[in-house]
């Protein structure tokens, strides 16, 4: 049986043989904090060792990604105007070495592809030129020849109609192609883009007097770039305002200060885009379907052009989602 007494526990038992009986004890108080000592140390002894056992996991996991995330590192940064980016594979396992000599391969098959392309689009382009402008000037001076016959002059001025667009995609595919060889080179110089917008406000009510302009424009808008660049930005963005708005809808310039830059919004009265074609708005060549029902003039490259512009002046061009009751 159990006797306790004065902070002890004693654990009794006896053991009689005919006249001879024997009692032990045993003070259970001090096994138990010797039992209670041991398992504390044990399981100190188990945390520390489950902290070691993890920092060890977490070093050779980290070493084991490393390549992995110097890898995933490079891809992020790349870019089509810096393809020549390489991982180097001198330190690393042999598994990754592999893996990251594959990368550097495929890096090289897409740097010459995409060289070979944009050389092409701007050779092509810049060939193009001279024999445009020679038919267009063949066809000037035939156009003003051909006064006395109506057919004629008609059939010329349609001809040179055709010469004078197909010269416009030349000039944009020839910047577009510098633009992707990043030799689109941008002279930055100090500029206020407000006269600039207040044309642009003219030119819409020239080209269609009953449609209303809101301008909510500051005085002035000082910004450093190419003037005669964003000018075509800016004239890119009005025109497809113009088209795509709802017929004597209003169009609206604003520009605001922002955290050191300047964000120039064009608005207009429209239907809205569908949203299968605003993730592509911007892709080259790329008409929604409603534009080729409706026979808007242009091919496709205004916007993409824009944006090209406005990445190399160090800007975004985006499409803003429409106000509601706005659009």
């Amino acid at each position: 049986h159990t006797v306790e007494g004065a902070g002890q526990s004693w654990r009794i038992g006896s053991a009689t043989h005919g006249p001879v009986t024997i009692w032990v004890a045993v003070n259970r108080s001090l096994s138990d904090a010797q039992v209670r000592a041991s398992l504390v140390r044990f399981a100190a002894a188990i945390g520390v060792l489950a902290v070691a056992m993890g920092a060890l996991a977490w070093y050779l996991a980290g070493r084991a990604m490393r390549p992995v995330e110097h890898l995933t590192g490079v891809m992020v940064r790349l870019t089509a105007s810096d393809l020549d980016q390489r991982v180097s594979a001198a330190e690393e396992d042999l598994e990754f070495a592999q893996m990251v000599s594959v990368f550097n391969g495929m890096l090289d098959r897409l740097q010459r592809s995409f060289l070979q392309a944009a050389r092409f689009s701007g050779d092509a382009a810049h060939e193009l030129k001279t024999p445009l402008t020679i038919l267009q000037g063949e066809l000037e001076r035939s156009f003003a020849r051909a006064g006395a016959d109506p057919v004629l002059e008609q059939g010329l001025a349609n001809m040179l109609d055709e010469v004078r667009r197909l010269d416009s995609i030349v000039r944009k595919l020839l910047l577009l192609a510098r633009a992707d060889a990043g030799q689109l080179a941008i002279p930055m110089c100090p500029l206020d883009l407000r006269p600039a917008l207040d044309e642009l406000a003219e030119d819409i009510e020239l080209l269609d007097a009953e449609r209303p302009v809101r301008l909510e424009l500051p005085d002035h808008i000082a910004v450093r770039g190419d003037a005669e660049l964003l000018r075509q930005v800016l004239h890119n963005l009005v025109s497809n305002a113009i088209k795509y708005g709802q017929p004597g809808g209003w169009i609206a310039l604003s520009a605001r200060h922002k955290g050191g830059q300047w964000r120039i919004d064009v608005s207009n009265a429209s239907d809205g885009i569908a949203p299968e074609h605003r993730h592509r708005l911007f892709d080259r060549f790329y008409r929604a379907d409603q534009s080729h029902q409706r026979r808007v003039p242009g091919v496709g490259l205004g916007l993409s052009l824009a944006r090209d512009i406005a990445t190399a002046h160090g800007g975004t061009l985006a499409l803003a989602d429409a106000n509601p009751g706005q659009v």
